[in-house]
């Protein structure tokens, strides 16, 4: 499950943990960090989103989230069933 940049930073001001007290530019610089890291101990978002078989992007509403894995795992369902068949 992934959601935009932009979205993330917005939903941790709304946590208002004292770590997610930072600018939009503090956040960006931050993932950016990240994202390069080889250490397997932290995190590095796009290297885990080149291992997924499936992205689901939370953007919207809570109910668009659970609506999109509704229709994820009833695909994986379905292909479970043709195999089975």
């Amino acid at each position: 499950v992934d959601a935009n940049q932009e979205i993330r930073w917005e939903r941790s001001k709304i946590r208002s943990s004292s770590t997610d007290d930072v600018t939009f530019e503090e956040f960006k610089e931050a993932e950016e960090r990240e994202s390069i890291s080889e250490n397997p101990a932290e995190q590095n978002l796009p290297k885990c989103l080149t291992l997924t078989d499936h992205i689901i992007y939370n953007n919207g509403t809570i109910e668009d989230l659970e609506e999109q894995v509704l229709e994820y795992l009833s695909t994986q369902e379905n292909q479970e069933l043709q195999k089975i068949s």
